[in-house]
C-alpha cells in the first residue's frame, strides 16, 4: 500500500473550511499518482508553520468489506 504525503498552504487565504483543504489534497494526490481514479485522504493534520499535511493513497481506509452480497458472492434479491 503506497502512501504518499503533501503539504497544502493557504497563501492567500481563500480556505473558508477543511472540505477545501480535501479538495486540493484529492486533486494534488491525483497529479501525485498520475491517475484520474479515486485518491483518498487518510490523515490531515495542521502545521502552523508549513500548513496543511495531507497523507493520501490510492486505497481507502478500510479496504475489506462485510456486505454480504460482496463476500458470499451471491446475488442480490
Amino acid at each position: 500500500m503506497l502512501d504518499k504525503s503533501l503539504v497544502v498552504r493557504d497563501d492567500k487565504g481563500k480556505f473558508k473550511d477543511l472540505g477545501d483543504v480535501l479538495a486540493v489534497a484529492r486533486s494534488q494526490g491525483k497529479m501525485l499518482f498520475r491517475t484520474k481514479k479515486n485518491v483518498f485522504v487518510k490523515r490531515v493534520s495542521r502545521d502552523f508553520e508549513l500548513g496543511w499535511i495531507a497523507v493520501v493513497s490510492l486505497q481507502p481506509l478500510n479496504f475489506g468489506c462485510s456486505n454480504r452480497l460482496v463476500v458470499s458472492g451471491g446475488e442480490k434479491k
